[in-house]
């Protein structure tokens, strides 16, 4: 009888380790008021789009491995973690897109978590007030944001052990990135010459850059990428930086390099036919290639006295206002969208700019490419911050003709016309870049 019962328990024990690994998430939710008629989970080049019913809903499995995600609603974003076996189901405002994300079921401890992570980072910004302050202060800022960040995680009790300890380490990276925003934008707040010290910076200069365990980590792969840029930055030309890539190990690292020159194509460059060549030598991402493809040949039309792509656009007054309305003035022409947190932070440059030059030949035009959906609070927005200038709202984002024709995929994005409606920078400096705009604009002698 004995004998039988182990024999019993063994076949029980085989059976059980027979019995197919979950290698799926169950993921379903409700939006209230979404942006679009579908939402998106993504990392790196996976893409996952959930269809919205009527309501809002929707339910759906997906076959993923153990990581971070980004949870997308057309104009909103959030942190996400999955692990094979979750079962998530998500529900949100999309008018209180942050403070009211909420997961219930298997997997919903480490994402709210997350999303509270969020909220408490959002909450202890302080913006422009950060990067005045000393390194003293700043260094006391960003330790008490980082104890704060990691008191919320020890007071969450369904938190698996592994994904805490690997949130000790993204927490740590991601307060340590901050101290990169603070070294470039503290001499552009204060006026004064600033250049970090060695204790200041200690962390991120000792940092191990070949760790592939943390290379999931946004934050970490952030200080990794800044390591190679500054290295990078010491190099002459962009075919010596393309051939540093080249020589690099890490293929995961290579792609995400190598994805940045997207940003250096320029119109008639040099360069434009060497950087699509590595993008399709050492980039995972296939719709990156494709981008960048469209971006080259768009760009070859864009050089410095080619007549200008033209606009027809809406005002805020609903009236229609078009590029040739400017015939006679320069144009400084700013695209920008109101979730975009660049854009906002060259609002107060952008002011000064226009109000140095209000005397002179030159016209200030904003180019909204929010959603048709957002139109009002475009309106608002343009309201409440006073911008002044023309603002117009293009006809259909991103993918409006004349955005399509300036080849714009990111922005803030400047462009300076001349009075004859020719192109003089289809990349013209930024007004936070006071040095080189105002060097643009005095070529012209406006």
């Amino acid at each position: 009888m004995k004998k039988l019962l182990i024999l019993s328990l063994s076949v029980l024990f085989f059976a059980c380790n027979m019995a197919p690994k979950v290698d799926y998430v169950v993921f379903s939710g409700k939006v209230e008021n979404p942006s679009g008629d579908k939402v998106t989970i993504s990392k790196g080049t996976q893409e996952f789009d959930f269809e919205l019913a009527e309501d809002g809903t929707w339910s759906d499995t997906i076959k993923v491995e153990s990581g971070y995600f980004r949870f997308d609603d057309t104009n909103e974003s959030s942190e996400m973690y999955l692990e094979p076996g979750y079962n998530l189901y998500l529900t949100l405002n999309t008018e209180q897109f942050d403070e009211t994300i909420k997961y219930e079921g298997a997997g919903s401890g480490p994402n709210n978590f997350l999303a509270a992570k969020y909220l408490l980072d959002e909450s202890l910004d302080q913006g422009d007030e950060f990067y005045k302050m000393d390194e003293g202060a700043a260094q006391a800022y960003l330790d008490d944001i980082k104890a704060q960040m990691m008191d919320l995680m020890e007071k969450q009790q369904d938190l698996p052990s592994d994904f805490v300890e690997m949130e000790k380490r993204n927490i740590s990276y991601s307060v340590e990135g901050k101290k990169i925003y603070y070294a470039y934008y503290h001499p552009k707040v204060t006026g004064e010459e600033y250049e970090a010290s060695e204790e200041f910076m200690a962390e991120i200069n000792g940092l191990d850059v070949n760790l592939d365990v943390d290379y999931e980590l946004g934050s970490y792969r952030f200080l990794v990428g800044e390591y190679h840029e500054n290295k990078m930055d010491e190099m002459a030309s962009v075919s010596e930086k393309l051939e540093y890539i080249g020589t690099l190990q890490n293929p995961k690292v290579k792609s995400s390099l190598v994805g940045n020159f997207n940003y250096e194509l320029i119109p008639g460059g040099e360069y434009n036919e060497a950087i699509v060549a590595a993008i399709n030598e050492y980039s995972d991402n296939e719709k990156l290639k494709e981008i960048v493809a469209e971006k080259a040949a768009a760009l070859d039309k864009l050089i410095a006295g080619n007549a200008s792509p033209q606009f027809s656009y809406e005002d805020v007054e609903g009236n229609m206002v078009s590029l040739e309305d400017f015939k006679g003035q320069y144009v400084y022409l700013d695209v920008w969208a109101t979730w975009c947190g660049p854009c906002r932070r060259e609002i107060p440059y952008l002011k000064e700019l226009e109000e140095e030059y209000s005397d002179r030949n030159i016209a200030f035009v904003g180019v909204s490419i929010d959603k048709n959906d957002d139109k009002q609070k475009w309106l608002d927005f343009v309201a409440e911050k006073e911008l002044v200038g023309t603002q117009v709202f293009s006809d259909s984002d991103w993918s409006s003709e004349w955005v399509k024709a300036y080849a714009i995929y990111s922005i803030p994005r400047f462009i300076l016309v001349d009075p004859d409606g020719n192109i003089v920078d289809a990349m013209a400096p930024r007004p936070s870049d006071k040095s080189g705009i105002k060097a643009l604009l005095d070529e012209q002698s406006i």
